[in-house]
């Protein structure tokens, strides 16, 4: 039998698997900390750490979750509207977020991030040529506004 993996949905303005924007701080902690997940806190940011630092979720000063990031694990899936994201062809996957907003072209890393403002949804690699550019590493989600000043 194999091994079952864990998927997160990622839902613009809403959030990702059991986090979701604008939940406190101990409130997000606690639910992925139910799902038997590893924590870690972030001594220099207001940031929670799970998934050996794959699933990141930030705070505003209200402790409130803001923007909650993903990057490839073997631990689990990032799915976006069905699509397993973070495992397409990164051209693949600036279409399949294209589908549902532009991204900005005022964004000044252009090419490495794709910020798509009206999801406050974002997309990283760390390279544009050879293999690191082939597919994008993460992908964020924020509460509604977070992109605005793009």
């Amino acid at each position: 039998m194999e091994p079952t993996t864990t998927t997160y949905s990622i839902e613009p303005h809403v959030g990702a698997g059991p986090v979701k924007l604008g939940m406190k701080r101990d409130t997000a902690r606690a639910a992925m900390l139910a799902m038997g997940h590893s924590h870690e806190e972030d001594v220099h940011a207001a940031r929670d750490l799970f998934h050996s630092n794959s699933f990141q979720v930030f705070y505003d000063r209200a402790d409130l979750a803001e923007y909650i990031e993903l990057s490839r694990s073997p631990d689990f899936k990032a799915i976006f509207k069905g699509e397993v994201i973070l495992e397409l062809p990164a051209d693949d996957a600036v279409r399949a977020v294209t589908r549902f907003a532009e991204y900005s072209s005022a964004n000044p890393e252009l090419g490495w991030s794709y910020i798509f403002p009206a999801l406050d949804l974002s997309l990283w690699r760390p390279a544009t040529e050879g293999d690191e550019a082939r597919t994008f590493r993460t992908i964020g989600a924020g509460r509604v506004g977070y992109y605005a000043n793009l």
